[in-house]
């Protein structure tokens, strides 16, 4: 949760959804090209274990190639199949012109620890991981990216020293490696590159922004001789390190921008490749997002295949769910506040040359403690059930390259973990052949989401023992043999209806006995105030208790009206859980519950998504340090412009947790 990767989308989390447009905006080439260092670069030694240092004596062979034969990956040896398991691995640090945007840093000449790297290894192949996928930083290598303007390759040799180190520990272990080339390194080799394949006539003035990465021809060359170069580095360098790389990858949660051109003109027509376009239908547009994506992804493929042909060529994509969006074909009917759009999977699978899709899938949401009707909505955002039907026909493997578990959709490790076992399951039942997560120690997003190894590792031990469990059968899906002591699916908490309630707060104003707040109102914190917005108390049957129903008529302004409860108090070190059941007058529609210290000296939220029939809503909170001299309050965000009716809201006391040292 989405570049969702500050990431993110996604979202200062990963790079995930608006995330990641903060970090296209600020990078070079997709802007005003930067000012390179002037100054000397100093002499780089390599390190000590450095491929540049090693002898034939301590060269451990390479790794067997892994290979696709009919749709599922193999072991090109033994033809043993071959499922990718295991982690993201990032390292981050403050983007230097917005310290709140964190960036890539893991080959970082002057920050790589190789002894990390080490451990990092030795804990993954003996907990029977076999997969690890990391990002390059395009940046110049005086901030240190791998971008040089004093290499003819335009490649910095000192960031090529760390990333070798980084592929001779994983081989050393038996680990496989994902390579992720996110943006095109700014340095005169490229933008070279990009001037000798000037835009066509046609094209200017109807194409712009990041979009032209995919319509720019010297763009689309200037990414594609960027893959190719580094491949050729690791060939030249060390060519038994190139069977380390399980796959390279075109970029992360590739997308386009519909707020610019020519998915913004909304008229007229557009030439490209040989078909006209109509940019005011939807389909049209759609079709030419899928060629121009199709495009940039055959090019980059095309120039990796030319260096080692035996290399595997992937791309990743987050869902349209996920920035608001209710699937592809809508860009202009979708009216959202991320203007990005991802590539759409089913073109990927038909359209390109491309080895395998790398998809996504964050849960921002959970329903009586499940993940599944969450990444049911990003699949079918995805059209997944015909992606994945003619990935199976034309032989391509779909993997979840991405998933992982943000603090305010599950609060606790403990729930976390009950989440990603159940998401990892329901992946392979869906026909998904490998799963990596996000991440595992990237503690520069802690307070995002959590990482692997956080809270003695729970979360890693939790997937270690799932892959104990993995049952690779010739064909067919992953399974997962099944224990009689599993519990992954308990829920978190033993709900006891005759546990006590809240306490009444300071000022004298209270819950009733079911923990229900007596008092509501609604606010806004939009600067618009509430526009149409008001709220009624609709009395219903006595078994249902009185509903409320919020209205409000402007769609624009302000974006959320806000339902607050009166004020109740709250003890520290507790864990509560809040109920209520809701629905909305439209199909679907994303709303934000928190529950609040009154003065924001603490936060905590989840994010929901409301349905048209009624739903029921539980949801598990541990206060650390709540102000016992503060009240608290139950607070409900609603999007503008639709009808929603709220019923039995509570928010009652569990039981103790352990205080944090």
């Amino acid at each position: 949760m989405r570049p969702r990767p500050l990431l993110a989308n996604r979202n200062t989390y990963r790079l995930r959804p608006l995330a990641a447009l903060l970090v296209l905006l600020l990078t070079p080439g997709y802007g005003a090209m930067t000012q390179q260092n002037d100054s000397p670069r100093t002499a780089d030694k390599p390190h000590q274990d450095s491929p540049l240092t090693r002898t034939e004596k301590n060269h451990p062979p390479p790794l067997g190639r892994i290979r696709i034969v009919d749709g599922i990956f193999r072991e090109a040896a033994t033809g043993r199949r071959f499922c990718p398991y295991g982690f993201n691995f990032n390292r981050l640090r403050p983007h230097h012109e917005n310290p709140k945007v964190l960036w890539h840093d893991n080959f970082n000449p002057a920050r790589y620890d190789a002894a990390e790297v080490e451990r990092l290894m030795t804990n993954l192949s003996t907990d029977g991981f076999n997969v690890v996928r990391v990002f390059l930083d395009h940046m110049d290598e005086s901030r240190g990216g791998i971008a040089s303007d004093k290499e003819a390759s335009g490649l910095s040799p000192a960031y090529e020293n760390k990333l070798l180190d980084f592929l001779d520990h994983a081989r050393r272990h038996q680990i496989r490696v994902i390579l992720c080339f996110c943006y095109t390194p700014d340095s005169t080799h490229y933008r070279n590159i990009v001037e000798h394949h000037p835009l066509p006539e046609p094209l200017r003035g109807k194409v712009g922004g990041a979009n032209l990465q995919q319509f720019h021809p010297g763009r689309v060359a200037a990414h594609a001789a960027y893959m190719a170069d580094l491949v050729r580095m690791i060939r030249d360098r060390d060519p038994s390190l190139l069977s380390t790389v399980f796959a390279y990858e075109i970029t992360n949660e590739a997308f386009q921008i519909a707020t610019a051109p020519p998915f913004s003109l909304h008229r007229g027509t557009l030439s490209f490749h040989g078909t006209t376009y109509d940019l005011g239908n939807d389909v049209s547009l759609q079709a030419l997002a899928d060629a121009s994506m199709a495009v940039w992804v055959n090019a980059c493929r095309q120039a990796v295949r030319a260096v080692d042909p035996e290399a595997l060529v992937s791309i990743s994509v987050f869902s349209f769910d996920a920035v608001g969006r209710t699937g592809p074909e809508h860009l202009l009917t979708d009216q959202t506040a991320d203007p990005r759009f991802p590539a759409r999977p089913l073109a990927l699978v038909r359209d390109t040359t491309l080895d395998y899709v790398d998809i996504h899938l964050y849960a921002r949401t959970l329903e009586n403690h499940s993940v599944r009707p969450a990444i049911e909505d990003e699949l079918t955002s995805l059209e997944f059930k015909k992606a994945k039907l003619l990935a199976r026909r034309r032989g391509k493997p779909l993997i979840m390259g991405e998933f992982g578990a943000f603090r305010s959709t599950f609060g606790t490790v403990k729930s976390a973990v009950s989440g990603m076992v159940e998401q990892v399951e329901l992946a392979a039942s869906l026909g998904f052949q490998g799963m990596l997560f996000w991440t595992y120690d990237t503690r520069e997003q802690d307070r995002i989401l959590l990482y692997a190894r956080t809270d003695k590792a729970q979360i890693y031990r939790a997937l270690a023992d799932l892959h104990r469990r993995l049952i690779l059968p010739p064909q067919g899906p992953l399974r997962f043999q099944t224990t009689a002591t599993d519990s992954a699916h308990e829920p978190e908490e033993t709900i006891v209806p005759e546990g006590p309630n809240l306490l009444p707060n300071p000022r004298g104003r209270d819950v009733d006995r079911q923990g229900r707040p007596r008092a509501w109102h609604l606010t806004s914190y939009d600067p618009h105030g509430l526009g149409e917005a008001k709220l009624e108390t609709v009395h219903a049957a006595a078994d249902q208790g009185d509903v409320l129903r919020i209205t409000s008529e402007n769609k624009a302004q302000p974006r959320w009206i806000s339902l607050l409860s009166g004020p109740f108090a709250l003890l520290p070190h507790r864990r509560y859980l809040v109920e209520f059941e809701a629905r909305v007058d439209v199909p679907r529609a994303d709303a934000r519950f928190f529950l609040l210290d009154a003065t924001f000296a603490w936060v905590r939220e989840h994010r929901i998504r409301l349905r048209q029939s009624w739903h029921p809503y539980k949801i598990v909170i541990s206060i650390e340090n709540a102000n016992t001299d503060h009240p608290a309050v139950f607070r409900l965000d609603i999007p503008a412009g639709a009808t929603v009716w709220l019923r039995r809201p509570s928010v009652r006391l569990v039981r103790e947790t352990t205080p944090n040292p």
